[in-house]
């Protein structure tokens, strides 16, 4: 989003980010209360920062110990620069890909199957 809004660098500030942070592990929360026994529960954010990121990944398997980080390896995934890889995650920075900035985590239930 900065490259089409630079002014955001200016308007948000580190307390956006924490409130950002807490809406988005309700909806993580919220949306995995409803995971069927084998679903896979994808969390997606256009951003970069580790508040929004990995952050909250963190803060979602430590309070839900019955979830995993999923392997994500789709043919797309395997054209990312592999610093942008790891297991459950990609982090595409506009560098890499021209693009905006962009994180993907993949979570299933860690006695689901593959």
């Amino acid at each position: 989003m900065l490259r089409r809004h630079p002014d955001i660098k200016w308007r948000k500030t580190a307390a956006d980010l924490v409130a950002l942070q807490a809406i988005q592990l309700k909806l993580l929360h919220v949306q995995q209360a409803w995971l069927a026994a084998h679903g896979v529960l994808v969390y997606s954010v256009c951003s970069n920062e580790p508040e929004e990121t990995h952050q909250v990944v963190q803060r979602f398997l430590a309070e839900h110990p019955d979830m995993r980080l999923d392997v994500i390896d789709n043919e797309s995934a395997t054209q990312l620069p592999e610093s942008a890889a790891s297991p459950g995650t990609l982090d595409v920075t506009p560098d890499q890909w021209g693009t905006e900035g962009v994180f993907v985590a993949r979570f299933r239930h860690r006695d689901a199957l593959p």
